[in-house]
């Protein structure tokens, strides 16, 4: 529930096997991580996030979500970009 309405689709825990391509961990993975692990997101500079292998898996999977965030409100951006520009053309 919380993820078809954060992130516009549907979960299947058993069935997120597979890396879409263009990323390196599956939706299931990420939202895991992240959500295991913000706590080192948050007290710790970026730059920290690179010392160990779970620092580094942390700053990926956090990364990952940013990445499907923005792909996910892309169109939306678009169309409000269009909708803004037939506005002014039509003032004009």
């Amino acid at each position: 529930m919380c993820c078809s309405t954060a992130f516009g689709r549907e979960v299947s825990w058993k069935e997120d096997t597979s890396i879409p391509p263009g990323h390196q961990l599956t939706y299931k993975d990420a939202l895991h991580t992240v959500t295991t692990n913000f706590l080192f997101k948050i007290l710790l500079p970026e730059r920290a996030l690179g010392l160990t292998k779970r620092l580094r898996d942390t700053r990926l999977a956090f990364d990952e979500i940013h990445v499907r965030l923005f792909l996910l409100h892309l169109p939306c951006r678009f169309a409000d970009l269009v909708m803004q520009c037939s506005l002014v053309s039509s003032f004009t």
